[in-house]
């Protein structure tokens, strides 16, 4: 099973740059493509998109 994390910073930025329907459609692509991005050396496998 694959989780999805908000990260504060994360949170703060997407609400001035996306709105509620295209942090949805984010979090959409991510649970259907999970090895989307890149690992973050380090973190046990913890993943970082550039959107």
């Amino acid at each position: 099973m694959h989780g999805i994390a908000e990260l504060p910073t994360y949170i703060r930025l997407a609400g001035k740059l996306l709105g509620p329907q295209e942090r949805q459609d984010l979090i959409g692509y991510l649970a259907v493509h999970p090895e989307a991005g890149d690992i973050m050396e380090g973190t046990g496998g913890v993943r970082v998109i550039y959107y």
